[in-house]
């Protein structure tokens, strides 16, 4: 009978656990969960996690809609869904939980934020993770892993020149937060053709421009990339440089 309840609670819990994945920060902070989802996930395990670049920031958020009660062979009560570990995370990426002690409330919403900047490059390719868990129910106590779940790394990392001269340019926002009336403000080392990529926090493009731009400063209005509020990571690419930021828009 136990047996049979395990199994059916792990099917359970690899519809709802999910990782939600990122982007770009280099600074930790707690995430913040999401109580307007109204599936027991977002996104879906077929949207998979975000890619990761070798010496890009990444940032990943997993979101959790934790039921109160699932019904197995009984009914059961969920008192918690514990997070007691995630293996096979690349190098140098970690994981906080909101709330801190990854410790989820059944009837709960929580979410875990994934963050760092991969620099190994022994982690590119997939990377395939395991999240550890122990639900706690007023019937009894399962341990157990899903491992369903992959974060792939792509082969990026600028050679160390570029690195120290991606530090001399300036990419900012100019106010942060930011108003559609805010400027981008970014250098690029050389005139020429430059790219310039926006991403959401779930890591989807949202803007892309291809242009010319000048030795030195430039500057380009928030506005043009037609943003509803939220965070958002800007990438500024050209020929043997490129540069990467994150703002928030109001």
């Amino acid at each position: 009978m136990l047996k049979k309840i395990k199994s059916m609670v792990k099917s359970l819990l690899a519809l709802f656990i999910c990782l939600n994945f990122f982007c770009f920060s280099a600074v930790f902070g707690q995430c913040v969960p999401d109580s307007t989802i109204t599936e027991l996930f977002s996104p879906s395990a077929q949207e998979g996690l975000p890619d990761g670049t070798i010496g890009l920031p990444y940032e990943a958020v997993i979101h959790f809609n934790i039921p109160a009660e699932t019904t197995i062979v009984v009914t059961a009560q969920i008192d918690s869904l514990e997070i007691t570990d995630i293996l096979g995370l690349p190098d140098s990426i970690e994981y906080t939980c909101n709330p801190p002690s990854c410790s989820f409330k059944g009837g709960s919403f929580a979410c875990i934020e994934l963050i760092g900047t991969p620099e190994n490059k022994d982690d590119v390719g997939d990377n395939d993770l395991e999240v550890m868990f122990t639900l706690n129910t007023n019937i009894t106590d399962i341990s157990d892993k899903i491992d369903d779940y992959s974060i792939f790394i792509n082969d990026g990392t600028p050679t160390v020149i570029e690195q120290i001269e991606s530090k001399s340019y300036k990419l900012t926002v100019d106010q942060n937060p930011a108003t559609n009336r805010a400027k981008l403000i970014f250098d690029l080392p050389k005139a020429g053709a430059y790219t310039l990529e926006v991403y959401s926090l779930l890591g989807a493009k949202v803007y892309s421009k291809s242009s010319n731009g000048q030795k030195g400063q430039n500057n380009m209005s928030i506005a043009v990339f037609d943003l509803d509020a939220g965070m958002f990571f800007v990438s500024i690419s050209m020929e043997g440089y490129s540069n990467s930021t994150r703002f928030i828009l109001q």
